[in-house]
């Protein structure tokens, strides 16, 4: 997958750069792994494929627009099958898990680049940096900048949607095997 290589690039770019940014190769690091865990979680946890190849759309396609007709389509269902099957295998709406998606590779970048806040909004699907703004905001009680500067007090609260969506997924995994067995 081209995002977790990239990831990795990132990490060992940021690590020989020079001992100051420790911190942001290993944020790198971090998001490559938990890249590696999402291809790991889409294929090998009991999830619908249908489902798995929408997951891996909107992680390609964060800087589009993505409609669930959208992802429907590449799951080749009903705009209201795929949000009904989407809720039950994820815990979560599309528009919901594609927020938390954004805000989290927003808040990797933010931790790990110099670019601008219109740059990094731009990268994640806002064509506006005030809308990106105050939807940040809204998710993490803080200004993307205000956020920048202070990585290591909010590092460990980066991903409350996706930690949540991970958290279905393994339960999900775990009652699917169990009614295996029986």
């Amino acid at each position: 997958d081209t995002a977790l290589a990239e990831a990795m690039k990132e990490s060992l770019r940021w690590w020989r750069s020079e001992p100051m940014r420790s911190m942001l190769s290993e944020n790198a690091l971090e998001r490559a792994l938990l890249l590696s865990g999402e291809l790991e979680d889409a294929e090998g946890n009991g999830l619908d494929s249908r489902l798995a190849a929408a997951l891996s759309y909107i992680t390609k396609n964060l800087t589009e627009a993505i409609s669930v007709p959208d992802l429907a389509a590449e799951a080749c269902l009903s705009p209201s099958r795929f949000a009904a099957l989407f809720k039950t295998e994820t815990g979560t709406s599309p528009a919901r898990y594609i927020e938390s998606k954004r805000m989290e590779t927003a808040c990797d970048r933010l931790l790990s680049s110099n670019a601008s806040i219109a740059q990094i909004a731009e990268s994640v699907g806002y064509c506006n940096a005030f809308h990106f703004s105050a939807r940040f905001r809204a998710v993490y009680d803080q200004s993307p900048r205000d956020f920048r500067r202070s990585p290591l007090r909010r590092r460990h609260e980066i991903r409350p949607q996706t930690t949540r969506h991970r958290d279905h997924l393994q339960q999900r995994s775990m009652d699917l095997r169990g009614h295996d067995t029986e």
